[in-house]
């Protein structure tokens, strides 16, 4: 869920094959998913908390990292503790709700039109602003489509502003 609403994510796939690690290589490993963000990949593994804190793991986690690095590979463990963490939680699960919407061509003109003459307006003011039904989810699906932003250290409301990404 976390992958399908971040508009710098590209692609994605889950167990996407196996590496080595460790002496020699002897042991191997299949990272949770491959992701492509921002015209990079990163290869991921999520693990809870009180499993990646174990000594045994961390060093296991360091030699699969360090092994990834050594292809020139980024490699990142998740936890609960980030993937849960509010408000991103929230967020993640109401833009997941409406980013099935998509984006149309006509809602990214209308809102570049909305928002052209100002720094930023709050999603509710922006819904009133724009014509037809289901506003706000076709602002949704502009926020996953990389067409808007907001600042994801705050929760998504009807005040949360709004503004054209790269402005």
């Amino acid at each position: 869920m976390l992958f399908e609403v971040d508009p710098d994510v590209t692609a994605y796939k889950a167990q996407p094959g196996s590496f080595s690690y460790g002496p020699l290589g002897m042991r191997r490993f299949v990272p949770d998913f491959e992701v492509v963000r921002q015209g990079r990949t990163r290869y991921v593994e999520v693990k809870p908390m009180r499993w990646a804190r174990r000594p045994e793991t961390n060093r296991e986690l360091r030699a699969k990292k360090a092994a990834m690095e050594s292809l020139g590979h980024e490699y990142r463990v998740l936890t609960e503790m980030e993937l849960q963490r509010e408000p991103r939680l929230s967020n993640v699960r109401q833009l997941f709700h409406c980013h099935q919407h998509g984006r149309t061509v006509a809602d990214e003109v209308e809102v570049r039109r909305i928002l052209g003459r100002c720094d930023g307006m709050s999603i509710d003011r922006l819904a009133r602003a724009m014509e037809g039904i289901h506003a706000v989810a076709r602002i949704m699906g502009l926020i996953c489509g990389g067409v808007l932003s907001f600042d994801d250290r705050t929760a998504l409301c009807p005040d949360t502003v709004v503004r054209l990404c790269g402005e």
